[in-house]
Order: C-alpha cells, then sequence, then structure tokens
C-alpha cells in the first residue's frame, strides 16, 4: 500500500511540474529539456512498477527499464548544461550536447540487443533482481557517470553564481541533485552487486518526490531565471569529489544494515532516511550562511590574520579590472565588499556633482530607497569627521533621525566612505548581514578601508574617461555645428534673395502673400536654430516672464506639423524663459510623435504639484532603464533612425538653467512620459522686465 502510493504521488507529482515547465514563461534554456527528463522519470517509475507488478520476471522490461533509466540520465545531463547559463556558455557546451544526443541512439539500440546480451542468464534471478553481463554492467556504468556529470555540471552552475543570485536557484539545483542522487544510489548499488535490485526502487521514487517538491518550491517562490557566467577555476572548485567520499563511505554502512534489516518497510525507511539527510547535507553546504559561521568558529579555535589581504585585493582587482561599464563596475564594487565581510545585499552612494547630494548609483539586492545622503545629514557628517567606516548597529542615527527610519528598512549594517582627497566622494553601504552573530574588529574596518580607497580609484578613472569622452564629443559636436552653421547661412542668403525679389515683383494674391509670409517664418526659424547650436543657454542668459505653461504649450507646437496632440490640465502659471522653453516643448512633443504609431496620440498635460510641471506622455516603442541611466541625455546618443541626438540633450540644460529638472518614465514597449518640473515660482526671479 504504501509502495503504491509513493509510486502514484511521485508520477502524477513528476508529471504535473512538467506541464508546469512546459508553460513557464520565459522559456529559460533547458526548461523544455527539464520536461522531457521528468516524463522519462515517470515513465521509468511506472515501468518499474509494472515489472515488480509481474507474477514472473520480464526480461524486456527490465531491459526498457535500463533504456529509460539511461535516456533519463542523459536528458537531466543537457538540463544540466544549458540551466541558467548565458547563451555563450550554453553554445560553448553544444559539442557534449551532441555527445550526449549520439548516447541517446546507443541506449535505443539496447532494445534491439538479445537479452542474454544485456543479463547473465547462468545467474538465478526473479523479477525482484536482475544480474547483468558485462554489456549490461557498462551500459550501468555509464548511466552512473552520467549522472555524476550532470551533478558535477549543476554545482558548478550554483558555484558560479553571485551570492546574491544563489538563493533564486539554490533549491531548484538541490531538488534535480535529489532527483540524479537517487537513480545514482540505485544504479552504484547494482554495480557493486553486479546486479539491480528492483526492490529498492521505492528509494528512488522518494528521490524524486522530494526533488520535485523542492524544484516545484523554487518555481514557486524565487523562479530560475538566472543567468551564470562560468570560469574555469569555478568548475574545479566543487564538493561533489567530498560528496562522493561521504557517499561510499555511507554506502558501505547502509549495505551493512541493510544485511541485517532485509527487505520490507524497514529497508525502505533506512533508505529514506538516508535520501533526506543527503539532501540535507547539500543544503548545509551549499549555504552562505553556514559557510560564515564555519569560518568564524575556525577563526575562534585557530586563532590567525582574519583575511589574507594580498589574496583579498587581488581578487577585488581582477573584480573590478573586468568590469566594462559604469553599471558593471558599481556592481562589482558591492559584490565585491559583500562577499568579502558576508552581507546580503549593498548600495553605493556617490555624490552628484550639481546639488552636493549622495545618490544611490549602485544596487544590489535591493530596491532603490526615495530618500537620499545630504552631506550635513548624520551618517555623512560623522563619516566625513571621523574618515572611518561607521558600524550603523551601534553608531547610527538616533530614532529622532530622520534617515533612522530608512536605514532600519534597509537593515543597513556598515557605512563604509569613499573620499576623494579629502572630500567625502561617496559611501558604500553593506546591508543583511548574513551571520548575526558574527563580530567585527579593527581588522574588518581597516580591510573595509583599504578596498574602498581601490573602489574610489577606479570610479574616479571611469569618471575622468568619461569626463574625457563628452569633451570629444563636444569637440565634435562643434565642428558638426560649424559646418551646420555654414550650409544655413547660405540657405538663409538664398531665402533672403528668393523673399526680396519676391516683394519686389510678385503681386497682391492672398496665396503668394501666404508664401511669403512662411518663407520669411522659415528664414526666422533657421537663423534661430544656428544661434541654437551655437550656443546652449545659462541661467545668466535667460530672460523670465510669467506665463500659462497650458498655454505656452498650445503656442508652442501650433507652427508644428503634427497629428493627434491632445491637452489635459488646469491653467498653471509658471515664470519662465518663453522662447527657450517653446523649444523644450516642441522637442518632447516631436519625440513622442516619432516614436508613436500612426494616429496614436500624444498627451500634453499640466498642473501644479510641489511646483508647476509640465508633461508629455506616448505610446510609442520606451525605452530600457540602462538607456534612460546611460545615454538618454547624451549628445548624438539617439534610439530613432533620423535623430541626431541634440534636442533632449539641449532641453536637459535649458530646464536646468531653470532650476527645474527632467523625469522620465518608460519601459520597453509601453511608450514614455517626459515630466518637466519647474521649482515653485515663489522661488524663481521675479520676470524681466524687459
Amino acid at each position: 500500500m504504501i509502495q503504491t502510493t509513493i509510486l502514484v504521488l511521485s508520477v502524477l507529482a513528476s508529471a504535473a511540474l512538467a506541464l508546469r515547465m512546459f508553460f513557464l514563461r520565459g522559456n529559460a534554456p533547458g526548461l523544455r529539456t527539464g520536461v522531457a527528463a521528468l516524463l522519462l522519470c515517470a515513465a521509468l517509475e511506472a515501468l518499474d512498477s509494472m515489472l515488480l507488478a509481474q507474477a514472473s520476471a520480464s526480461l524486456r522490461l527490465a531491459q526498457a527499464s535500463m533504456t529509460l533509466g539511461g535516456l533519463a540520465a542523459l536528458a537531466w545531463l543537457i538540463f544540466c548544461l544549458d540551466f541558467s547559463r548565458s547563451e555563450q556558455h550554453c553554445a560553448r557546451n553544444t559539442p557534449l550536447k551532441r555527445w550526449a544526443l549520439l548516447a541517446m541512439l546507443l541506449y535505443g539500440a539496447l532494445l534491439l540487443l538479445p537479452p542474454d546480451a544485456v543479463f547473465d542468464m547462468d545467474q538465478a534471478w526473479d523479477r525482484h533482481r536482475s544480474h547483468l553481463s558485462w554489456l549490461g554492467f557498462s551500459f550501468e556504468a555509464g548511466t552512473l557517470s552520467v549522472l555524476i556529470v550532470g551533478m558535477f555540471q549543476l554545482e558548478s552552475t550554483l558555484a558560479g553564481a553571485v551570492h546574491g543570485k544563489r538563493w533564486q536557484i539554490k533549491y531548484f539545483i538541490v531538488g534535480v541533485i535529489s532527483i540524479l542522487a537517487s537513480q545514482a544510489f540505485i544504479i552504484s548499488l547494482g554495480l557493486l552487486y553486479r546486479s539491480l535490485d528492483y526492490s529498492l526502487i521505492p528509494a528512488r521514487q522518494l528521490g524524486l518526490l522530494s526533488g520535485v517538491g523542492l524544484i516545484w518550491h523554487s518555481l514557486r517562490r524565487k523562479g530560475q531565471d538566472v543567468s551564470i557566467s562560468m570560469t574555469c577555476r569555478q568548475a574545479q572548485r566543487s564538493i561533489v569529489l567530498f560528496a562522493a567520499g561521504v557517499y561510499l563511505l555511507g554506502l558501505g554502512c547502509i549495505g551493512l544494515a541493510m544485511q541485517f534489516l532485509g527487505g520490507g518497510i524497514d529497508r525502505i525507511f533506512l533508505l529514506a532516511i538516508g535520501g533526506a539527510s543527503g539532501v540535507c547535507l547539500i543544503v548545509v553546504l551549499i549555504s552562505e550562511s553556514f559557510r560564515r559561521k564555519a569560518l568564524q568558529i575556525f577563526r575562534e579555535y585557530f586563532p590567525a590574520d582574519k583575511y589574507d589581504y594580498r589574496a583579498q585585493w587581488l581578487a577585488f582587482t581582477r573584480r573590478l579590472t573586468a568590469s566594462n561599464s559604469r553599471e558593471s563596475l558599481y556592481r562589482a564594487v558591492l559584490l565585491g565588499f559583500c562577499d568579502t565581510f558576508g552581507m546580503g545585499g549593498g548600495i553605493l552612494w556617490l555624490r552628484e556633482a550639481d546639488t552636493g547630494e549622495f545618490s544611490p548609483e549602485g544596487l544590489l539586492e535591493l530596491d532603490a530607497p526615495s530618500w537620499r545622503l545630504a552631506s550635513g545629514d548624520g551618517v555623512c557628517a560623522t563619516l566625513d569627521a571621523r574618515k572611518k567606516p561607521l558600524d550603523l548597529r551601534l553608531d547610527g542615527p538616533g530614532n529622532a533621525d530622520p534617515l533612522a527610519a530608512g536605514l532600519s528598512e534597509l537593515k543597513a549594517a556598515f557605512a563604509v566612505p569613499v573620499f576623494l582627497g579629502d572630500s567625502l566622494d561617496g559611501v558604500i553601504m553593506l546591508c543583511r548581514q548574513i551571520n548575526k552573530g558574527e563580530s567585527w574588529d579593527r581588522e574588518d574596518f581597516d580591510l573595509m578601508e583599504a578596498l574602498a580607497n581601490q573602489a574610489q580609484a577606479s570610479i574616479h578613472n571611469l569618471r575622468l574617461a568619461d569626463q574625457l569622452a563628452k569633451a570629444r564629443d563636444m569637440e565634435v559636436m562643434g565642428k558638426v555645428s560649424t559646418f551646420i552653421a555654414h550650409d544655413l547661412k547660405n540657405l538663409v542668403y538664398t531665402l533672403s534673395l528668393i523673399l526680396e525679389n519676391a516683394k519686389r515683383y510678385i503681386g497682391n494674391e492672398e496665396f503668394q502673400k501666404d508664401m511669403l509670409g512662411s518663407l520669411d517664418n522659415t528664414v526666422s526659424r533657421m537663423h534661430r536654430l544656428i544661434a541654437q547650436i551655437k550656443q546652449l543657454p545659462t541661467r545668466e542668459t535667460m530672460r523670465f516672464a510669467r506665463v500659462d505653461l497650458a498655454e505656452l504649450a498650445r503656442d508652442s507646437i501650433k507652427q508644428l506639423p503634427l497629428g493627434n496632440v491632445r491637452f489635459a490640465g488646469e491653467s498653471t502659471p509658471a515664470t519662465v524663459d518663453p522662447t527657450q522653453m517653446r523649444k523644450v516643448i516642441a522637442n518632447l512633443v516631436i519625440n513622442a510623435v516619432e516614436a508613436s504609431p500612426e494616429a496614436s496620440e500624444v498627451l500634453i498635460e499640466t498642473g501644479c504639484n510641489g511646483g508647476p510641471y509640465l508633461a508629455v506622455t506616448d505610446n510609442g516603442v520606451g525605452m530600457s532603464e540602462e538607456f534612460i541611466r546611460n545615454e538618454l541625455y547624451e549628445p548624438f546618443k539617439t534610439s530613432k533612425p533620423k535623430g541626431m541626438g541634440i534636442g533632449l540633450y539641449q532641453s536637459k540644460h535649458i530646464v536646468e538653467a531653470h532650476g527645474g529638472r527632467i523625469d522620465v518614465l518608460s519601459a520597453p514597449g509601453q511608450g514614455a512620459r517626459f515630466t518637466v518640473r519647474f521649482p515653485d515660482v515663489t522661488s524663481m526671479p521675479q520676470a524681466d522686465a524687459a
């Protein structure tokens, strides 16, 4: 009865999980192969149960069982080679996957062989046990090798994951290892005695059932859409060899115990306990918290330097130099600190050049806080005065400080200062301590300072490189504007002649008057364009006046050949330079129209929320967060096929000259909303009398 229950549960659970993975959104690498592997495992359990139910031994069913077991192992191997790997590493494993597919054909050919080629017919056997020939022994040894390689690949995947992503795939990997280990256990016993004992099948079914449960738990709570990049060193650092040694020792102990217990429920119970203990051992060994606690205990009983400073510095430097972008550098800094000091997440705060506030430029396993650090805040002031890392658990701000609630929500443990000369340029905030009982001393703080100095050097070099690139872009922009200005001057001169001749010789018909007006307007706009390219506006060149943003927006797009533009909001007074703001509104609306499908609506909205604002919303292609952060306002960077990448760069400078800012809300395929926010009218300069 118990064996039947275990069989039904394992088969149904495997089929249900296969169906769940088949319809899983995202189609991550390896999932489809995992579906096939689960279905093969379900078929294998059903077939072996039929074998046990037979009144007499069935050689063909035993052969089919060996074939299904081999095919399932190969399917799991292909899954392990692709699971959570990047496309580059999946492509690198293609030759091995081709060999696995070829091996599947060999296992399929096993069914074509006569039974006496696979089984030893000279040995007495029944429906509970079949003795293997050398050919059958070789097939089973191959299956065991495939299972071990699969477990090795899974453990390498877990070792290659950064600690922040490791938790997302940990239980998924442990579940698959549980399935593979239970199959390896049955096969290894068969190789040990050169016979397959089908009475042990319930143990394999228990392993399958527990593995399916762990995988289902991982998919339900955390998913497995994580891309891992592997290195040779990570692949070699494996606990699989250690686990293999423990397994062989345990195998001998279980073999001795089974000789005394014999068959029946006690035997199955012993195997179930052994399998569950193995799964628990794997979970403990891959636990980051366990690693930190083990290191702490080791340091207590074997006192020595807590860190190998040379190794730590080299590892941190390699991590930084491997970064190829601003975002990856900030992430590498946080990863280095969190891996070294056992933290679950971190934030890199950097000083903004224009405001002096600290904004969260880098995040690791944390959401961006809604608040900012100011140079006068308690944390920043203390760091600037001490020039040392700050233990926020002991010396953090008091409950009366506005920062206290935010730091508590982040579970912030340490704040490490990043200095540029004598000026506080950034703060590395370490959060979510993994081992709550771990203590910290001067040695930890010294290493924090050393790593912070190295991080500051890399960040400063990145900033210098960005400034050099911008200077080169501006040099190119100056050259381009010179050529454009020269060409436009020629066009303006030509149009001026046409206008002069038309005024002298053409008649007074209404159409001709309209044409003259249009030409006159075109000439004026070309002159303004030349001036716009030559010089960006500053606050000193602004001519402020009190205007109604809604009326200014309507007036700004009268001359633009636009489609479906709708206005919303209320009359909103603001103190702005009308001429410069017309350029901003025109740039935003033209961009919205060009980015949207034909006949799609563009919404212009005005209002007051902490200050006057004007928003332009479209239903276009949208932009990625990375593009908005790194390229949106850069000159000559554009997502439009015919754009020059100057309009938003110019608009940002105009709005900042007003003391305002442009907020962007967008996602790929979901349109964009640009909101121009101005300071409260009472804080703006009085309108220019001129």
